[in-house]
């Protein structure tokens, strides 16, 4: 089975159950199926074939949806693209994955005419104009009828970006096998979705927490809600309007949603399942999800781009230790390793890899990165941990450096070269420090040049002019040095974090 058919398949059981619903904006299923087989149309007649790369630079909506579906049902790849990015950050993702079509907003149209041929852009929302066609227009004058197209579970499906060892971004390659896999291990793992299940996922869908459930609440025949941005009272109105079972999110979420529904009388018992993500639950976060949603079985994961969800700590499971992520999903093998690839036993910390059919098939046109992360079938996560006695997986480190703020991936290195750029910074180095609401946030440690009377709020509002507002340093803190490892005088993470790593 590939992609496209779990869509085709859900129109004909259910055509007037709502399938995608954004805000306040739906499409039944039997819709959802119409307008993504006209835009397939539409992709054909642009002369976009079988194994293109097609983006889509949005935020969520339910036209990113159809443009997803139309992709995957022509057999052309789909490359989700972050839109929280500046333009700059953008067209360098974009510059890595030549495209041979690209959906996108208005406020996007500058980076669409650096990218491609004006004539192979879809306006998704508004008027033609200047050779780019507008989504209506595509939809008026193409028939619906499904592709003829040969699509294999073989057939490359979705290229996602994350971070690698450079900090640059790298594009995980997905087939249309390993993505079904993700989301039969999603599936069962969080014993969801069934037919009548709701999901509300507040999260940009270029996630892949975000594709992973919407494609399987597609496959289920359940019904998907989400925003096009998050905000508290949002979320707290779409799960009392259409009955919300299912609820993802991480403390970014659960603390502004807490609150306010202790302000005001809102009824939030239909959700009976939510997954906590992105940053590990204390006992405080654990009451607050207690209050929020009452009737829920909490789910707790760790998952990445190139694995989808990898680990699940169920309802009932009772590690010895606090702080465990779960046991390895169904589907999935999971080892500790040492630097030299050996299995460690239990109790001792190393890399975490894992195995299984829903693992990327490697990253797309850099054959550097995928030997250095995919070994003998093994995907090297470039996390740190250790496995117990029975199997359950704790969270050590990230031997990548890399922060996650408010469900974001955020690499240090990245933000300590925009620092260094400051005439008035001499050194810098940036860490995650816990945060109730983002989960971590990030701190940069900055040693003055001699003579410069550097704020913290400059170098902040420095950052903010150079990259994403979610890369920037939340605080900053002066220091007279930084410190060294013994040998090669890299910077020691570890001491700053000693040092530095106050909550914040």
């Amino acid at each position: 089975m590939n992609l496209g058919e779990s869509l085709l398949m859900n129109a004909e059981k259910f055509p007037r159950k709502p399938a995608i619903i954004v805000d306040q904006e739906v499409r039944t299923y039997g819709q959802l199926n119409l307008r993504a087989n006209q835009l397939t149309g539409r992709l054909l007649e642009m002369g976009v074939r079988k194994g293109d790369l097609v983006g889509i630079l949005s935020p969520n909506s339910v036209t990113w949806v159809e443009a997803l579906f139309a992709i995957l049902k022509m057999g052309a790849v789909v490359v989700p693209v972050n839109y929280r990015l500046l333009h700059d950050e953008i067209l360098r993702e974009l510059n890595r994955t030549p495209l041979a079509a690209l959906f996108f907003t208005e406020e996007y149209g500058p980076v669409a005419a650096s990218c491609l041929r004006t004539e192979r852009g879809i306006l998704m929302e508004g008027e033609a104009r200047n050779g780019i066609s507008s989504l209506d227009s595509v939809l008026h004058d193409t028939t619906g009828r499904e592709p003829v197209v040969d699509v294999r579970g073989d057939d490359l499906a979705l290229i996602l970006f994350t971070g690698g060892t450079t900090g640059l971004p790298k594009g995980a390659m997905h087939t249309h096998e390993t993505t079904i896999w993700m989301t039969i291990n999603y599936m069962i793992e969080y014993e969801t979705p069934r037919t009548d299940h709701v999901m509300l996922h507040p999260y940009p869908l270029f996630h892949m927490s975000g594709l992973v459930r919407l494609i399987s609440y597609i496959r289920a025949g359940a019904t998907y809600v989400t925003m096009k941005s998050f905000d508290a009272d949002g979320c707290l109105r779409l799960i009392e309007q259409h009955g919300v079972t299912s609820f993802i999110g991480s403390s970014a979420v659960f603390v502004p949603m807490h609150k306010l529904k202790r302000e005001k009388s809102v009824d939030t018992s239909s959700v009976t399942n939510c997954c906590a993500t992105f940053a590990f639950m204390d006992n405080k976060g654990r009451e607050r999800l207690r209050e929020l949603f009452p009737n829920a079985r909490v789910y707790e994961s760790y998952g990445s781009t190139e694995g989808g969800p990898v680990s699940s700590l169920r309802p009932g499971q009772r590690p010895r230790e606090a702080g465990s992520v779960g046991r390895p999903s169904i589907h999935t093998r999971m080892k500790i390793v040492d630097e030299h690839g050996e299995a460690l036993p239990p109790g001792e910390v190393g890399e975490i890899v894992v195995k299984g059919p829903h693992v990327a098939i490697g990253y797309y046109n850099d054959p550097e990165e995928t030997k250095a992360a995919l070994k003998n079938g093994w995907f090297h996560t470039g996390d740190m941990g250790k496995l117990d006695q029975e199997g359950f997986l704790y969270m050590v480190d990230r031997k990548k450096d890399m922060i996650k703020t408010g469900g974001e991936n955020v690499y240090s290195r990245e933000v300590e070269e925009i620092l260094l750029r400051h005439p008035d910074i001499e050194e810098a180095a940036v860490i995650g420090v816990p945060h109730e609401r983002w989960g971590e946030a990030i701190k940069a440690i900055v040693v003055r040049r001699k003579g410069t009377e550097l704020s913290e709020q400059e170098v902040i509002d420095f950052c903010r002019q150079h990259m994403a507002g979610y890369k920037k340093p939340a605080f900053v803190e002066f220091s007279e040095s930084i410190p060294k490892t013994p040998t090669g005088g890299k910077i020691s993470k570890w001491k700053l974090r000693e040092k530095h790593g106050k909550t914040a």
